[in-house]
């Protein structure tokens, strides 16, 4: 990771520096800051990572308040002030060389302090030393600060910020993260003969971090020949021979969302090995409804494989289940997982989240009443499930007769039973016949 100066004493000698030489205009992150007030760095108050809200105040004396942030990791940093008065705040690095964030808060004096009015700073940040300004711009007055922290648990080796510090992939999980200071990180493959590269995303329904938000993938030359938008799912690429560059990064992403943590799984899969290396499945989530069938096909690394036969298992049968083939059929709603082990490869094992919806089969009648010659077209009020089709079987068509389309004539007096049914609901619908 990029190291940024945290000492407090060179820190204030920087300051000084920048401030007593005249034929330099200092880069400050507030327009005001007085020659006095920099002393005060080296006395800065020490936030405390993820704790309560610390009270503070400035005075006539002392209008700047200066706090030390100390992050002892990458990660995700959320600093919030209230204040009580008009307050000018900024976000700098150790040696006030960078501005993350800098606005001044105009303090509404018609709300209250804890309505939830604020200025936050929400960046992802290498480790490393910082400092958080309040300056009072208005008068003098209270206000609260507090700061929270989230790591990043990245894995990636530094540096890795160009084509030449590449981290090299050969099978296993990587975690990164994309920074303020840490805009791009780059990887490399070796690919031989008849192989196959795969990237998997750890996206957050898995590992809480974020897709590949922006990559691109370069061959041995540095010339770009891919660059998706977004890694979702399992990805596999048929690259002739030689080595690649996977660069994960900002690009011409301006939002934040290309910002923090990313993970993905990768492999590297020998086609001419006659045996099953890995499987996925191109969705995770399914949904269906009761009584409908589903079934969902692994795909298989190398597709060359001979034996391609999975072992099915539902982990709630009450839901749902699954046939040796792999077809599901839903029993009742709620949810199950379906999971498929390879036979080849018993080490391989893949699953995908059911969601098993209740079907219905409703109507506004179930009784009718009808003179001979009569018609009554039966119409469902309600009417849910995988399939649109109903059909109508009548009882005793002596008496009553119903077309394809539930139209129901009558024939002669008595009564008989309309039988629908549709997604394997069966319901029935009286119809009695009387006398013209």
């Amino acid at each position: 990771m990029k190291k940024l100066f945290s000492n407090r004493i060179i820190s204030a000698l920087l300051i000084m520096c920048f401030l007593i030489v005249t034929t330099v205009t200092p880069i400050t992150p507030i327009s005001s800051v007085k020659a006095e007030d920099v002393r005060d760095v080296t006395n800065a108050t020490t936030l405390t990572l993820n704790g309560s809200w610390f009270d503070s105040k400035t005075t006539s004396q002392q209008m700047t308040q200066y706090f030390k942030v100390v992050l002892p990791s990458t990660g995700f940093l959320n600093i919030e002030v209230r204040p009580e008065f008009d307050v000018e705040v900024s976000f700098v690095n150790a040696d006030f060389s960078k501005t993350y964030f800098n606005t001044t808060y105009k303090k509404n004096y018609y709300v209250s302090l804890d309505a939830g009015e604020y200025e936050a700073v929400n960046s992802n940040l290498e480790a490393g030393t910082y400092y958080y300004v309040v300056k009072g711009v208005s008068s003098n007055g209270n206000f609260k600060i507090k700061a929270n922290f989230t790591p990043a648990d990245n894995n990636e080796i530094e540096p890795n910020q160009s084509f030449d510090q590449a981290i090299e992939l050969t099978g296993g999980i990587v975690k990164g993260f994309i920074s303020e200071d840490d805009e791009v990180d780059f990887y490399s493959v070796k690919i031989g003969k008849n192989q196959t590269f795969l990237l998997k995303p750890l996206g957050s329904f898995e590992t809480g971090i974020g897709y590949l938000s922006s990559y691109s993938i370069y061959d041995s030359n540095f010339n770009k020949i891919d660059s998706p938008n977004m890694l979702l799912r399992p990805t596999s690429f048929n690259w002739a021979e030689g080595t690649y560059y996977i660069k994960v990064g900002r690009d011409n992403y301006s939002s934040s969302y290309a910002q923090g943590a990313y993970g993905f799984e990768y492999h590297i899969i020998d086609n001419s090995i006659d045996k099953v290396q890995y499987t996925y499945f191109d969705d995770i989530y399914h949904t269906m409804y009761v009584n409908a069938n589903l079934t969902v096909k692994p795909v298989i690394l190398p597709a060359s494989a001979t034996n391609q036969k999975f072992v099915w298992k539902s982990s709630n049968t009450k839901v749902a289940t699954v046939s040796s083939a792999g077809k599901v059929t839903g029993v009742k709603g709620g949810t199950a997982v379906i999971t498929a082990t390879s036979v080849d490869n018993p080490s391989l094992s893949i699953s995908y989240n059911l969601t098993v919806q209740y079907i219905f089969l409703t109507f506004d009648k179930y009784n009718v009443g009808l003179k001979v010659g009569k018609k009554y077209t039966i119409k469902p009020k309600l009417f849910i499930g995988a399939s649109k089709k109903i059909t109508y079987t009548s009882l005793n068509s002596k008496i009553a007769t119903v077309s394809k389309n539930g139209l129901v004539t009558a024939k002669k007096a008595g009564t008989t039973k309309i039988k629908v049914q549709a997604n394997g609901l069966t319901k029935y619908i009286t119809i009695k016949v009387t006398k013209k």
